[in-house]
């Protein structure tokens, strides 16, 4: 599953009450609230996916190394081991997670944050911007995320 941001450029763009950079803000961060409570269907009282296996850092570098993808820039979020693959300034176009990336199901608790920009030849381009695996520390502390 997708959750797309459609934008165009320019101020005073906003989307669901959140502006364009805000949006672009919250992608780079990670700032995404998962509960611990469970029910049947996955989702928590509120709605929320829960996840059903949590990373260390060592195996996330793992399966990346043998993906070949980037390990070196690594930045520990609330609740995600986060691997920048690209400079998310580049990125003009959406903003998009994919939350079920390669052969993971989205309770697997990965997510590629992808960007696009516009070709020369005006077609659409993606690339992984960054690769996050949820380890879910703040949700176990009963932690808020700062930015949320």
């Amino acid at each position: 599953m997708s959750k797309n941001f459609k934008t165009q450029h320019g101020k005073g763009l906003f989307v669901e009450g959140k502006s364009l950079e805000e949006i672009k803000e919250l992608q780079k961060q990670g700032i995404v609230k998962y509960k611990e409570e469970d029910n049947d269907d996955g989702d928590d009282e509120d709605g929320e996916l829960q996840y059903e296996r949590t990373w260390t850092r060592s195996e996330a570098r793992m399966w990346l190394s043998q993906n070949d993808f980037d390990t070196d820039d690594y930045t520990e979020m609330p609740n995600w081991h986060s691997f920048t693959q690209t400079d998310p300034n580049k990125y003009a176009g959406e903003i998009i997670t994919e939350t079920s990336p390669a052969d993971f199901d989205e309770e697997d608790g990965v997510h590629f944050i992808l960007g696009t920009w516009e070709g020369e030849d005006g077609e659409i381009l993606t690339e992984v911007q960054s690769c996050r695996f949820y380890h879910g520390e703040a949700d176990k502390a009963g932690e808020e995320p700062d930015n949320e």
